[in-house]
């Protein structure tokens, strides 16, 4: 009898409490929702207490609070695990060419990018259409890097396009290409230009794994990568 008394006078409670809410400015509204919450919170103890289960309460309570110092220590030593998870999951490589910004996911080694300059200048890749990248690719022949980042983003997004490409697809010799320098590595492997061996190494085969020729990848991005963890590495 007691249970269906404070369930009618809860639900009483609770339509008074919503016309009323519906008066209210903005402001008030917040201060009501503060008085609300702590009014459910002492309605809650109000039947525990009725119902005689106040002391399951506290019990569970301080079981939990026995507890504490063993959970933190285990979130202590998961909290890095996390953190580096946590990166992990927004971490993009770079590569930057004079036509072309191209990001790589280092999650799952999906390909975006930016035209920077030509007649689809400020265009993501991803809004063009085939046609459109390899005009684009036309555009960057007087720039063999921006060829081969072009044609390694296309052989990923458009697996048969040579076959209708007419233009010059030349791979750039990464021999050729010029020392590469440690802010250029460190945007590959999104990384810090400082970050330790173990990381450079993690960040490496992440990407490796992803984007390596024999797993569809490309050899000129698998090159790319090879090239910037030995700069970071020397």
């Amino acid at each position: 009898m007691a249970r269906l008394i404070i369930l009618i006078l809860a639900g009483m409670a609770l339509f008074l409490a919503y016309k009323r809410y519906q008066k209210l400015d903005a402001q008030q509204r917040k201060k009501m929702a503060l008085w609300t919450m702590m009014g459910v919170f002492l309605l809650i103890l109000l039947i525990l207490t009725v119902t005689g289960r106040l002391s399951w309460l506290v019990a569970a309570i301080t079981a939990s609070l026995a507890a504490m110092p063993r959970l933190m220590n285990t979130a202590m030593k998961l909290w890095p695990l996390l953190r580096q998870f946590q990166n992990m999951r927004g971490a993009k490589s770079k590569m930057q060419t004079a036509f072309l910004l191209l990001v790589i996911d280092q999650k799952n080694g999906q390909l975006s990018g930016q035209v920077l300059q030509g007649q689809f200048q400020g265009r993501s890749l991803a809004s063009m259409s085939q046609q459109e990248c390899m005009a684009f690719l036309q555009e960057c022949q007087s720039d063999a890097r921006s060829v081969s980042l072009m044609a390694a983003y296309m052989d990923s997004v458009y697996p048969r396009w040579r076959q209708d490409y007419q233009g010059n697809t030349r791979q750039e010799s990464t021999q050729a290409s010029g020392a590469m320098s440690k802010k250029e590595a460190a945007d590959i492997l999104g990384l810090d230009e400082n970050a330790d061996k173990k990381t450079i190494l993690k960040a490496h085969k992440r990407l490796i794994q992803r984007l390596h020729p024999d797993r569809g990848g490309s050899d000129y991005l698998a090159a790319k990568i090879n090239e910037a963890r030995d700069v970071l590495l020397s």
